[in-house]
């Protein structure tokens, strides 16, 4: 999503915010592009999270296992923003190019192998694996305001 959203504002006049407040980890890269085990403070007790540039020069935001079910662009600049509602998904990703005037939002249901991967794809982490005539439900939907 293009971010400022409207004129006269700024990336840095606009937020995320969580429907819930969070106590969570973002799960770091690894130079390799592994997922790494253990999670980095990220938020606690929060359901904002500001946007600056430097939130994605590590690279992508990986979440786990939000109890939120929206995600908003907001701007204490602007009544305009957006909503995602999303049900289903056990991961997040947050992510935007380096220095770039957008972000990206995006409910996963799968994320890239961790360091600690075997490489059978049976064990990876998020494969979602259905018997036959089974059933894997997700939505997502966006709100203009």
């Amino acid at each position: 999503f293009n971010v400022p959203l409207v004129e006269n504002t700024t990336y840095e006049d606009y937020f995320l915010e969580l429907n819930y407040a969070e106590t969570i980890g973002r799960y770091p890269l690894s130079m390799g592009g592994l997922i790494e085990a253990k999670p980095n403070v990220f938020l606690e007790k929060s359901a904002k999270i500001p946007l600056k540039p430097d939130l994605f020069y590590a690279d992508a935001v990986v979440l786990k296992d939000l109890k939120s079910t929206t995600m908003a662009i907001k701007s204490d600049e602007t009544p305009h923003g957006l909503r995602m509602s999303f049900s289903g998904f056990p991961y997040f990703g947050i992510w935007a190019a380096k220095d770039a005037p957008f972000v990206c939002l995006e409910p996963w249901c799968g994320i890239a192998d961790t360091v600690l991967t075997t490489q059978n794809i049976v064990e990876k982490e998020g494969i979602n694996l259905l018997e036959k005539g089974g059933i894997f439900e997700c939505t997502w939907s966006i709100e203009m305001f």
